[in-house]
């Protein structure tokens, strides 16, 4: 079994963000992140995503601290 490839996906809960998640998610090759304020995204966006990646909500001018928590 290879490793599979980690992406972080900033703005993933709104419309392209979360249909970019979905495509890799289906692609299985890759463990995704997504970062995202939910300022126009929605969690309903992910909820194919939900169990199968990181979600963290916040602000990506504050994306330093939240960064540790994804890589964790």
């Amino acid at each position: 079994m290879s490793k599979k490839g980690r992406i972080l996906i900033i703005g993933g809960a709104a419309f392209i963000g979360a249909k970019l998640a979905k495509y890799l998610l289906d692609k299985d090759k890759y463990k995704i992140s997504v970062y995202d304020n939910l300022f126009v995204g929605s969690k309903k966006n992910l909820e194919r995503a939900i169990s199968h990646s990181t979600q963290k909500e916040g602000n990506f001018r504050k994306i330093g601290k939240s960064l540790k928590i994804l890589n964790s």
